[in-house]
Formats: C-alpha cells, sequence, structure tokens
C-alpha cells in the first residue's frame, strides 16, 4: 500500500468517530426539561416574575417552551430539529469523505475524473469543517452572572446547575478539539490526494518515456546488427579475392 493512501485511510478512520461525538456534544446543551425546570423554580422564588437572569440561562442553553405550545410542534425544533440538521449535513460529508479516499486505492481507474471528483467533494467537506470550527469558536459556554445571580436555590437544584454548566465548559472543549482535527484532518487529505495525483502523472510520463524510448533502442539494435552482417559479408568477398590474387602470382612464379 502506498504511504500516501495509508495516511489517508488513517485519518479517515479517526474523521468518522470524532463527527459522530461532535454532533453528539452539539446538540446535547437543548434540555427542553432543565430549562423548564428552572424557570419554575425562578416563578417559585420571585413570585411569578421573571428577571433577566433568565434570559442568559435561555442564551446558553435554549429557550423557554410553555407546555400550552407543545401542541404547535414549537418544542421539536430545539433539540430534535438541531439533531436531525446534524445528522443530515454529517452523513453526507462522512460519505464524501469515504468516496473521496477509496478513489486513490485505484490509480488505474479513471484516471482522468478520479482525483477531480476527489477534490471537489473535498472540498465541500473543508467549507463544512471550516464551518464548524467557526461554530466551535464563538460557541458560548458560561453565563454572564456572578455566582450570587446562579445559585439562588436549594442545594439540589444548584448542584445540578453546576453540573450544566460545567457540561457546557466540556461541550466547547470538545467542539474546538474536534473541529480543529476534522478542520486540519480534511486539508491534510486534500494536499495529500494533490501530491498523489503529481506523483501519477510523473509516473505515467516516466513509463511513457521508456515506452517511447524502447522501439527506437530496437531499431538501432537491428541495424547495428545488419550493419556489422554486411560489413562481415565484405570481409569474406576481401579475404577470398586476397587468396585469389596469392594463388595467381604463385601461379605465375611457377610459369617463370
Amino acid at each position: 500500500m502506498r504511504v500516501i493512501l495509508l495516511i489517508l485511510f488513517i485519518l479517515l478512520i479517526g474523521q468518522l468517530p470524532v463527527n459522530l461525538i461532535f454532533v453528539f456534544k452539539r446538540i446535547i446543551k437543548y434540555d427542553q426539561t432543565f430549562i423548564r425546570e428552572f424557570h419554575n423554580k425562578m416563578i417559585e422564588k420571585y413570585n411569578f416574575i421573571i428577571p433577566d437572569i433568565f434570559k442568559e440561562f435561555e442564551k446558553l442553553f435554549e429557550k423557554y417552551v410553555p407546555r400550552s405550545n407543545e401542541g404547535l410542534g414549537i418544542t421539536f425544533g430545539a433539540g430534535i430539529g438541531q439533531a436531525i440538521i446534524s445528522i443530515y449535513i454529517m452523513i453526507p460529508i462522512n460519505g464524501f469523505l469515504l468516496i473521496g479516499v477509496l478513489f486513490q486505492t485505484c490509480r488505474d481507474c479513471i484516471k482522468i475524473c478520479r482525483g477531480v471528483f476527489s477534490l471537489i467533494l473535498l472540498s465541500f467537506c473543508v467549507i463544512v469543517a471550516i464551518l464548524t470550527l467557526i461554530e466551535s469558536i464563538i460557541t458560548k459556554y458560561k453565563l454572564n452572572l456572578s455566582d450570587n445571580q446562579i445559585y439562588l436555590y436549594d442545594d439540589k437544584f444548584n448542584k445540578e446547575i453546576k453540573e450544566k454548566l460545567n457540561m457546557m465548559v466540556e461541550r466547547k472543549i470538545y467542539m474546538l478539539c474536534f473541529s480543529i482535527y476534522f478542520t486540519l484532518s480534511v486539508i491534510t487529505q486534500y494536499i495529500l490526494i494533490i501530491i498523489d495525483i503529481q506523483l501519477f502523472k510523473k509516473k505515467n510520463n516516466y513509463i511513457n518515456n521508456i515506452n517511447k524510448t524502447q522501439p527506437q533502442i530496437a531499431v538501432n539494435q537491428e541495424s547495428e546488427r545488419e550493419l556489422n552482417h554486411q560489413n562481415n559479408g565484405n570481409g569474406d568477398i576481401q579475404v577470398h579475392v586476397m587468396q585469389n590474387v596469392v594463388n595467381t602470382e604463385e601461379i605465375s612464379a611457377k610459369i617463370n
């Protein structure tokens, strides 16, 4: 197996689980159960007056949707909707990555379109990778509130809030690390395929040059053999002539 092809497969094997975990970490923040519980706690504490603190939690997690609106299908949009969007994006991207790498396994198949088609597919992957990296960089992971404004409830619920906030920090780290890996690995694959195409072209040119020179060498060798044969024939004639001359001279000397 070619070294470039081996590296392409190693990167591909790493990309598939990374993309799966990235999608999971991306949608994990959408928890309507938690935001509703937090909403109810605030109503109890502030006597049905919702302060601006709650808006900060909605910015970090998701918008609160009253149960009365569930019949309108509003709750379907946040968590499940984001999951569907992520899956519909990642499945084609993983398919593009797989096809782009598999195309490089056979250098002699589809010689003209093989490399070009792989680069086109990977171009889409590079765009998605950069977008995921941008999303990971700008994604929110903490509240713009002090601890005195956050932990205002009983110990059990305060612990749950702390776990959720720690989860968001962890989510940010995972998304950032995975998106960096995904972006760099796709760009590396793109560059390696270009290098592989160039090496393939050089190899083909070398083989074509050899094929062109070999018939000429064969013709030259055949011409050389014919010339040697002609020279050998001329040499034999000269020897016979010289022998006839010597014999004639010997006969003349005996007569005299």
